[in-house]
């Protein structure tokens, strides 16, 4: 499966873009090109509403250059964020 063009930045100031619309069945690549280690990580609030569906993930630490990607199998809405900047 090709990731969903283009890959979501992890750069030192925030995803870019900030926001994704992702098919069902699509991967999403993040990339980090910043210059600090970033990762991506379920978003604190959709961990406290889960569900059937809920897509939980953990990066883990991203150097720069390093990349991750995660296959979305369920529609939903689902945010990200970085755990070295919550």
């Amino acid at each position: 499966q090709r990731p969903v063009e283009p890959p979501d930045a992890l750069r030192d100031d925030g995803f870019d873009p900030p926001a994704l619309t992702v098919p069902v069945g699509a991967t999403v690549e993040w990339s980090n090109t910043g210059l600090l280690t970033h990762s991506s990580v379920t978003p604190p609030v959709t961990l406290q509403a889960a569900d059937a569906n809920n897509v939980t993930w953990d990066s883990g630490e991203l150097a720069p250059g390093d990349s991750y990607r995660l296959r979305f199998d369920h529609c939903r809405r689902e945010g990200a964020s970085c755990k070295m900047f919550r």
